[in-house]
């Protein structure tokens, strides 16, 4: 029930992290393209730079939270990575507006893993997958 979610979250996690440093990379190339244009304004190098450090750095939480948490999540390791993945495939909508009609896609498969993990044969699930790895016997 719950691979699938984990495996496209885990999915968004990796795309995600490419389309943001590829934002990077464009608003880099912007502030470089604003710095030799004498027509341009100053501030639109220092735009650039910002946007370029914002896109940059918000990939790599993001791109840790969707991998790790999908992962876990697929394995009945980690429920709590698990709703953490979930949860921010649901806010990308939120946190990367500028991604347009592809920030939605995650959301689906938030739901879809937020869904699996409501159920309670999933929970039983990482509960006895926790006891197993723990080496405990009740």
């Amino acid at each position: 029930m719950v691979y699938f979610p984990g495996l496209w979250l885990e999915l968004c996690g990796w795309i995600g992290a490419l389309v943001l440093m590829g934002g990077a990379m464009f608003w880099l190339l912007v502030s470089a393209g604003a710095k030799n244009n004498p027509n341009a304004n100053n501030d639109d190098e220092i735009t650039g730079i910002v946007l370029a450090l914002i896109s940059g750095l918000s990939a790599i939480p993001y791109a840790v939270v969707m991998v790790v948490g999908g992962r876990k999540m697929r394995a009945l390791s980690g429920y709590g990575w698990a709703m953490i993945a979930s949860i921010g495939g649901i806010s990308s909508v939120v946190l990367f507006p500028f991604a347009c009609v592809f920030a939605f896609v995650p959301v689906v498969f938030g739901v879809w893993g937020l869904v699996a993990l409501a159920n309670p044969v999933v929970s039983l699930a990482f509960e006895e997958n926790a006891r197993g790895s723990n080496g405990r016997e009740d």
